[in-house]
């Protein structure tokens, strides 16, 4: 079944190849693989966390931009504060993207964590989908 999904993808990228209905047909399909209709996604399937997380991210990458602009020069070093332990998971799988935004160091913390380096209180500010962020 998955294999049957993945071939009418690919087909209908690459529908000049004649080698995908031979395969296609040594699948056991009668029909053409040109007529198929396109794979409908299962619901049930999708992590809606991780759909969600991935918002929050985008959002977040949005907001660091926003405060280098204000900065005026490219911070050094970026802290980002958060209210869940979901979201810190999330960004820590991140961390080499956020280091491409023109960060040398990046720190993650939980925003109730006793031990944070947080000059300025950001941490408190954190709440869900909105991480505190702090530059320098």
């Amino acid at each position: 079944m998955v294999m049957r999904k993945i071939l009418l993808i690919v087909f209908a990228c690459f529908a000049f190849a004649t080698r995908f209905q031979e395969i296609w047909s040594k699948m056991g399909n009668k029909s053409f693989v040109a007529v198929q209709p396109w794979p409908v996604a299962d619901g049930k399937k999708i992590e809606g966390d991780a759909l969600e997380l991935e918002d929050i991210y985008k959002k977040t990458i949005v907001d660091i931009k926003q405060v280098k602009k204000l900065a005026g020069k490219a911070p050094p070093h970026l802290c980002l504060y958060f209210a869940t332990e979901k979201e810190l998971a999330y960004f820590n799988e991140s961390k080499d993207h956020l280091k491409k935004q023109g960060f040398k160091k990046v720190s993650l913390y939980k925003s109730s964590d006793k031990r944070i380096h947080d000059p300025q209180n950001k941490a408190k500010r954190a709440t869900y989908g909105r991480p505190g962020i702090y530059v320098e």
